[in-house]
């Protein structure tokens, strides 16, 4: 009985992961999407919707992540690539000029 309490445990804390896992890819896509095209309403209201989840309480029964740190971390990685994609984008029409 013990063992199988643990494999469900796991099976819970997994799918947690999971839906975590989900809404991380999910934020990173959108807030990609937003550093593109700021002015896209759809893909505003979504990151809107996003981050209700991860400020609510349903993200926190889910884990115990800093919410803020998280966030930040996502849209500063998002940030990096957006702007090393816009230097070579940059670079590559100065070479194709010259």
């Amino acid at each position: 009985m013990n063992e199988r309490f643990v494999s469900e445990a796991k099976a819970v804390e997994d799918l947690a992961n999971a839906i975590v896992e989900k809404a991380v890819a999910d934020y990173k896509s959108a807030y990609t999407k937003y550093l593109i095209k700021p002015n896209d309403a759809w893909n505003n209201a979504r990151l809107d919707e996003l981050r209700v989840f991860f400020r609510g309480q349903w993200f926190g029964a889910l884990t115990t992540v800093d919410v803020d740190y998280l966030l930040n971390e996502i849209e500063r990685e998002c940030k990096e690539k957006h702007d090393l994609k816009e230097a070579l984008m940059s670079r590559r029409k100065e070479t194709t000029w010259k």
